[in-house]
């Protein structure tokens, strides 16, 4: 699991409780941070009993709170429509990233490319390193990859 404890004492709400979405808030909690988590699907909130993790409706709440949101990659920010939560977190000028964004900081000395996305990632991915390694830079891939 990812660490990180730079966010210890931090409040962060991570909205769609997906597999990026739980995998955010297991992450958080393990690294101490105080994590709010909604799903719409009210099925979906019941994931957070085992975690000790109460939903917080981040439509409702006061976004004068949290530190940032983490937005599930399915989930829209901007386009087409923004969902509301979003929204609430713009306005009260918190940062809305995403689960690659939230493992980036935790080497934000380092540079990274992240690839997003539905189809088409490992080849983009492999020949984007490839590309990259052959301008002589030192190139590492992680991901679901098989070379």
């Amino acid at each position: 699991m990812i660490d990180l404890s730079h966010l210890r004492g931090k409040t962060v709400a991570v909205l769609g409780l997906g597999k990026s979405g739980l995998a955010s808030v297991k992450a958080l909690i393990k690294s101490g941070a105080t994590v709010w988590a909604w799903d719409d699907n009210a099925d979906s909130r019941h994931q957070l009993d085992d975690l000790n993790v109460t939903p917080v409706n981040l439509v409702e709440c006061d976004w004068n709170q949290p530190d940032m949101l983490v937005i599930s990659p399915g989930i829209p920010s901007t386009f087409p429509t923004p969902h509301p939560a979003a929204e609430k977190a713009r306005r009260a000028g918190k940062p809305i990233i995403c689960d690659v964004e939230l493992l980036c900081t935790t080497a934000a000395h380092v540079p990274m490319l992240a690839i997003t996305g539905t189809n088409g990632k490992s080849t983009t991915t492999a020949l984007t390193a490839h590309i990259i390694a052959q301008s002589g830079i030192k190139t590492q891939v992680g991901g679901n990859l098989e070379f």
